[in-house]
């Protein structure tokens, strides 16, 4: 068949019953009820964690670990186009978010600069190269949309609506063709939210937001520990996910409080702080982090993070500042609640063992331990 003839077959109709008859296999769910091939346009306010759950979910594809309590697709890689953090931004959070397990080799792709998706830098041209040359990854994300997309010339002719939905059709058309997901991670207008039209947020045009498979809005402020990740998808419908801060790791969990049921709940797994404590818990006494680092063979700077959060949080304190020893801070009663709160707010604290007291408020665990000499 020759040029001319397919593409004269391309436009020719067929018939429906044609349709009926051709085996179609079903989307590619990268994360079972959350994520399918095509684009997903990511947004989210400044600083809300946008970045952080975009790193959170190539992890959980690397790692094959739940993301946001449902599970992810097995055996796979991921490509993450870290174009405006930096390595030194992304070491820190990959450290943090391990929490000390050991990233297999070739998992997670991970590059720093590419080139705009235009004509002139063929940065699309060369993904699809890139993940020809990799069968094996099933998920992009992008940070940030901005940083691939080429700058909006007045002598372009096409309005805004028709330049954003070019542009978008492309990349999806790409992420289709060859079953992965990319994600692309965006801003947030100015507009008021409106929780029953959530996708009105996304900056851009109508065009952005009607040419990608999926759209996913995270509404959050900065500095709250939670947030709502909303999501309107052509093959999984409208769905609402409620989440919070892991206060350890920095990332996103379901949040478990506002979660529908119990399958829901996010999977625990074994952390650094598990590891901490359970040192401390055998010893009795004052440890360093070199003698922590040489009996757990954690990261020496996961290490220090993580005393410094359990520091902060109560749940160690030390013999004498300045000294770099940590101890087991003592338990916490009943009686030491019942004298710092109100009989109302002592209904909300629940002691779970001789380490630590688990509240709503952390300040109050320091002045619990602040309370025994």
């Amino acid at each position: 068949m020759t040029r001319e003839t397919s593409q004269r077959n391309k436009y020719e109709p067929e018939d429906a019953k044609e349709l009926l008859k051709r085996d179609i296999p079903p989307a590619r769910h990268v994360v079972e009820d959350l994520l399918t091939e095509g684009l997903v346009i990511a947004g989210a306010d400044q600083k809300t964690g946008k970045s952080f759950l975009g790193l959170l979910l190539a992890l959980s594809i690397a790692m094959e670990w739940p993301f946001l309590g449902r599970d992810v697709i097995q055996g796979c890689s991921a490509l993450y186009l870290d174009l405006e953090n930096g390595q030194r931004i992304t070491q820190d959070r990959l450290f943090q978010l391990l929490d000390g397990a050991s990233l297999p080799d070739g998992r997670l792709h991970i590059v720093y600069e590419w080139p705009r998706f235009d004509q002139k830098d063929r940065g699309l041209e060369r993904l699809g190269e890139y993940l020809d040359a990799h069968p094996e990854i099933v998920l992009v994300v992008l940070d940030m949309l901005v940083s691939v997309r080429p700058p909006r010339k007045p002598s372009d002719g096409a309005g805004i609506y028709e330049g954003d939905e070019a542009f978008i059709s492309r990349i999806n058309h790409l992420a289709v063709k060859h079953h992965v997901a990319i994600v692309a991670l965006h801003h947030t207008n100015e507009k008021p939210f409106n929780s029953d039209a959530p996708m009105n947020s996304l900056s851009g045009s109508r065009g952005l937001i009607g040419g990608s498979s999926m759209n996913w809005l995270l509404h959050g402020s900065h500095g709250k520990d939670t947030a709502d990740l909303y999501i309107d998808a052509r093959e999984l419908g409208i769905r609402h996910v409620p989440i919070a801060r892991d206060d350890l790791h920095g990332g996103w969990l379901l949040d478990p409080n506002r979660a529908d049921s119990v399958q829901d709940a996010p999977v625990v797994r074994a952390t650094a702080r598990d590891r901490v404590l359970e040192e401390f818990r055998q010893s009795g006494t004052s440890l360093s982090l070199t003698y922590l680092y040489e009996r757990t063979g954690l990261p020496k700077r996961l290490l220090r993070d993580t005393c410094s959060k359990l520091y902060r949080q109560g749940q160690l304190t030390r013999e004498r500042e300045g000294d770099g020893l940590y101890v087991l801070a003592p338990p916490a009663t009943q009686a030491d609640v019942s004298r710092l709160l109100t009989p109302d707010q002592a209904d909300q604290w629940e002691v779970l063992d001789s380490s630590r007291v688990i509240a709503d408020e952390q300040l109050i665990s320091n002045r619990l331990t602040s309370t025994h000499p």
